[in-house]
């Protein structure tokens, strides 16, 4: 199936019941590289920082200035 033919596929469906369907398509083929750079970051912010931060308070460690 080749980039055009999803386009028209797509421009079958109807938005508000399809729309599920549509974002898939459109997010993993035309945008690939987006959709996982943005979930990514989205799983680095919900669980590492939270992680450091804990980590950081619970060791009372700050940052120091020289």
């Amino acid at each position: 199936m080749g980039r055009y033919s999803r386009l028209r596929y797509i421009q079958t469906l109807d938005p508000e019941r399809d729309y599920e369907e549509i974002f898939a398509l459109t997010t993993r083929y035309e945008f690939p590289w987006d959709y996982n750079t943005g979930y990514s970051f989205a799983f680095v912010t919900d669980f590492v920082i939270p992680t450091v931060t804990h980590e950081l308070a619970s060791t009372a460690s700050s940052p120091t200035t020289a």
